[in-house]
């Protein structure tokens, strides 16, 4: 593409062909341009800082640096399974209308999430989907579930955790508000606040012969009027 970018450290225009050279770690970009579309296949921190006009956004990046899409509206945000990495505070401030994991769900939880800000989740609200289907019911089979993979994801309703699952890290579920069913079928350690401020939780449905284990364990303990046999 042309896409044309003001640099406000070099205090000149810069086209998308002269950044794809630059370590762009400590400067910060400001997007000029009347096009609507872009496609980001570059590591880096601070792209599309200021970006009021983004109609749709493509991540091919497998690392989604610090601060990249901060204060920017974006349509629709596409965001391939070769991102591994979302660092700190990169959707700060911003706007997405809809967004879309093109990846499953294991895959997905396996994203290292740097805080609330960066979760795919959280910034796709009610409209966030994963291989093309709406994030309300889900099922995990991957072992350990990464931080805010889900948080404030406020389409979920409901999470069914697979045998293999073995942790869930701090904050994954925070904020669910129309979560109302988990079902577990193993024993699982959680972090703090996982399903804090879930206010619409009715049911946690665990295997027979761990329901008093549940009850007793670390965060789960907190919902212990809630929990029951499979």
């Amino acid at each position: 593409e042309n896409l044309s970018f003001y640099s406000v450290s070099q205090n000149k225009y810069l086209t998308k062909r002269v950044l794809d050279g630059l370590n762009v770690t400590n400067t910060r970009y400001r997007m000029y341009t009347r096009d609507d579309e872009i496609n980001c296949d570059i590591n880096g921190a601070d792209w599309f800082m200021y970006c009021p006009n983004i109609q749709t956004a493509y991540v091919n990046a497998n690392l989604i640096g610090d601060w990249t899409f901060h204060t920017s509206n974006i349509q629709n945000l596409y965001v391939d399974k070769a991102c591994t990495i979302i660092g700190t505070r990169t959707f700060f401030m911003g706007d997405v209308i809809n967004c879309y994991y093109n990846g499953t769900v294991d895959e997905y939880v396996n994203i290292s999430i740097d805080d609330e800000y960066s979760s795919l989740a959280y910034l796709g609200g009610d409209k966030f989907y994963i291989n093309g289907i709406l994030a309300n019911n889900i099922t995990i089979n991957a072992p350990h579930v990464n931080q805010y993979a889900f948080y404030h994801c406020k389409g979920l309703e409901s999470v069914t955790f697979g045998p293999n699952v073995e942790t869930i890290g701090k904050y994954a579920f925070e904020g669910c508000k129309n979560l109302h069913t988990v079902t577990v079928n193993s024993l699982i350690e959680a972090e703090d606040r996982n399903f804090f401020e879930c206010y619409q939780l009715i049911n946690i449905y665990v295997p027979t012969d761990m329901v008093e284990t549940y009850k007793t364990m670390s965060v789960w303990s907190s919902y212990a009027s809630k929990i029951k046999a499979s």
